[in-house]
């Protein structure tokens, strides 16, 4: 009976060892690909480390994201950079990016708010992705997210007059 405990422990642990390897392996495979611009190489390798369910730099999903606009995959590069918001909090020229694609392009109104908060008011482009982001919600006749969206306008464009 000890010895198949032991046996068992022993499995689960080369097992879970293994499985680490193979997720560190993988995002360094990535990394590589990435860096030799091989797009498609590093697209298998983004692909093994997501259904791996391990934790990675954000930054992996922003450079994944570029993968998949350079592929014409928008859906995908927006899915990316979404992942990467999520976990990346603070403010930094890849944040920036991401916003500015996600603003220009969806529909999330907290991403609207995130940009402006460090964009100045005065800026013609950010002027135009939010009127363009109202008017998308105001085009697909959703009223109460056109409601939030001119509020974060009001805060966004407002906060100058003041």
């Amino acid at each position: 009976m000890k010895t198949t405990v032991l046996n068992t422990s022993l499995t689960v642990l080369l097992a879970l060892t293994g499985a680490t390897f193979a997720f560190a392996g993988a995002e360094q495979e990535f990394d590589a690909a990435y860096r030799a611009g091989k797009p498609l190489t590093a697209e298998a390798a983004y692909l093994k480390i997501v259904k791996s369910n391990a934790k990675v730099a954000p930054l992996v999903h922003f450079q994944a994201a570029e993968i998949a606009r350079n592929r014409c995959q928008g859906l995908q590069e927006r899915d990316r950079l979404a992942l990467f918001l999520r976990q990346e909090k603070g403010w930094t020229p890849e944040v920036e990016s991401a916003l500015w694609v996600l603003v220009a392009s969806g529909d999330n109104i907290e991403h609207f708010r995130r940009l402006a908060a460090h964009i100045p008011a005065s800026d013609p482009f950010l002027v135009r992705d939010g009127f363009v982001m109202f008017q998308r919600f105001l085009n697909a006749r959703r009223f109460s997210p056109a409601f939030q969206m001119g509020g974060a306008l009001i805060e966004a464009f407002g906060k100058d007059q003041q």
